[in-house]
């Protein structure tokens, strides 16, 4: 019986490490009620993909004025800040959602409120901020 139990729990250990990387995000001081949800999961083709969900996020106009919308960023030392792409944002639900992939294992992932979407790079207007390190 002890032995079944030990593979039970040996198994439901791998199966849980391999899922994918989770990570709480509480907001800055801009966005002092928002929360969110940031996943990092390893795909077949070797890449990572992002999969944020955030709530409680008031209209971006309420951030900053002149704010229109929210851009997701992926920040490395080596490289210039990379547009990973806009929130899919509820203005009723206040909630947001956004799939994006990455090469990168190691980043800080950033979101800001912008004016449009063709933002070059991230305004100083940050809502949530993420060291990521992929296992």
């Amino acid at each position: 019986m002890k032995l079944k139990t030990l593979g039970l729990a040996l198994a439901l250990l791998t199966t849980t490490a391999c899922g994918p990387q989770s990570y709480s995000l509480r907001g800055t001081p801009k966005a002092a009620g928002a929360d969110g949800k940031l996943e990092l999961e390893k795909t077949d083709a070797g890449n990572y993909m992002l999969n944020l969900e955030v709530e409680h996020l008031a209209p971006a106009s309420r951030i900053e004025a002149g704010k229109k919308t929210y851009l997701a960023w992926l920040i490395t030392e080596e490289k210039a800040p990379v547009k990973l792409g806009k929130l899919a944002y509820d203005s009723d639900d206040r909630e947001g959602k956004m799939v994006a992939t990455t090469m990168e294992k190691a980043f800080i992932f950033r979101v800001t409120a912008e004016e449009g979407s063709d933002a070059d790079a991230p305004s100083g207007a940050v809502i949530f901020e993420q060291t990521v390190e992929a296992d």
